[in-house]
């Protein structure tokens, strides 16, 4: 539409978007290379200070976007993201919509994908493998519509591939009237096979006090009055890793 080259200068809290962005929009501006002319916010800023064919290409150059944005794909979020288990895959999972094809990327450093992966027609979620144990990954789901065109921008999910379950989290231990309830968040591994829970006191030492339970919760009513417990929880996997 114009000879214009952009150039992102990042944010700008003060400016007519900020009240947009505070409430929760995606917005942004456009500005012209010299911004404070003299008079600005003045009585001396006036037409006669404006540039008018620089300033028609901006106008051009904002409707041009605006059509960018209107034809543009929805971004696709990532609504699971699970480890394999395998030390080297994970798995992603997104709402697909019916008339879009998907690309999954990928790579060690925030936003920027060195890997880009083709999903098969219809399919909703894709394993990533090959990956190195350990290691960090972002990830992106790119959604292109019937139309041809992708999103504008992109929503970002961090995983980490490993051989052995990872802790259970969140793992809080609540006493109660002649018994103590544990709770813990479900594991995010895929081949998650059972949890085991270990006791120690002051008397004994580590124990398995549930040799497999596969819910988030249990009650534990076999402790005595007045004796100090300590409880672990560890994942156990389809390899019985522990």
């Amino acid at each position: 539409m114009t000879d214009l080259t952009p150039n992102f200068g990042g944010g700008v809290a003060s400016s007519d978007q900020a009240s947009f962005i505070a409430r929760g929009y995606h917005a942004t501006f456009v500005q012209e290379g010299l911004f404070n002319n003299p008079g600005w916010h003045h009585n001396a800023d006036t037409l006669g200070t404006l540039n008018m064919p620089y300033m028609a290409k901006v106008l051009k150059m904002s409707i041009a976007g605006l059509g960018q944005i209107a034809l543009a794909a929805a971004p696709t979020k990532i609504t699971n993201l699970w480890d394999v288990g395998d030390g080297q895959s994970l798995r992603v999972d997104w709402d697909c919509l019916p008339d879009y094809t998907y690309k999954v990327l990928y790579g060690t450093q925030t936003s920027h994908y060195s890997d880009t992966l083709d999903v098969p027609v219809l399919e909703c979620e894709f394993n990533i493998t090959g990956l190195t144990e350990g290691q960090q990954y972002y990830l992106a789901v790119l959604g292109i519509n019937g139309e041809g065109n992708g999103p504008i921008y992109l929503y970002e999910s961090v995983g980490i591939p490993y051989l052995y379950p990872q802790s259970p989290a969140n793992f809080r231990v609540d006493p109660d009237s002649a018994s103590i309830r544990l709770t813990w968040k479900k594991n995010v591994e895929l081949d998650l096979d059972h949890y085991r829970i270990y006791r120690k006191d002051s008397l004994n030492d580590w124990s398995v006090l549930v040799s497999s339970i596969t819910d988030t919760t249990y009650t534990d009513i076999s402790p005595q009055a007045r004796t100090y417990y300590e409880y672990r929880i560890v994942a156990v996997d389809h390899d019985s890793h522990e």
